[in-house]
């Protein structure tokens, strides 16, 4: 069951150091470089530094919400779906089923939650890449 749940784990992980680097990093690259031009203004206005300054972050700041917004919804879709295994070794043991059957039917649904999550993640990432790519 642990091993699933660490796929599931470096699945997520490869998925971000991704797109961090083809896409997270890019667009820095290309904040920082917006940013650079806006030290170059010569009209000294204060406010048009900083709306310059906000517009160069505009992209980055986007990506990271979404990636948040994405690994958010995963984590929580993991959670329900142990709780739902959670409930139906409960419901074993409620119906007069041992301990360890209840194991069994946990780690089997377990399994297949972390299966469909691992299967879940490089679709996610992908969605992110064409998104901010």
């Amino acid at each position: 069951m642990q091993a699933r749940i660490d796929a599931v784990r470096d699945s997520v992980q490869a998925g971000v150091a991704d797109f961090e680097s083809r896409c997270f990093r890019p667009l820095q690259k290309q904040a920082f470089l917006c940013s650079a031009k806006c030290c170059d203004g010569k009209s000294g206005d204060e406010q048009a530094f900083h709306t310059c300054l906000h517009a160069c972050s505009a992209k980055v700041q986007a990506a990271e919400a979404s990636l948040t917004a994405e690994l958010d919804g995963l984590q929580q879709r993991l959670q329900r779906a142990m709780a739902v295994c959670q409930d139906k070794a409960a419901t074993v043991v409620r119906e007069g089923g041992s301990d360890g059957e209840a194991q069994g039917v946990l780690e089997l649904c377990v399994a297949e939650c972390a299966n469909a999550s691992a299967k879940e993640a490089p679709l996610t990432f992908a969605r992110l890449r064409k998104q901010h790519g």
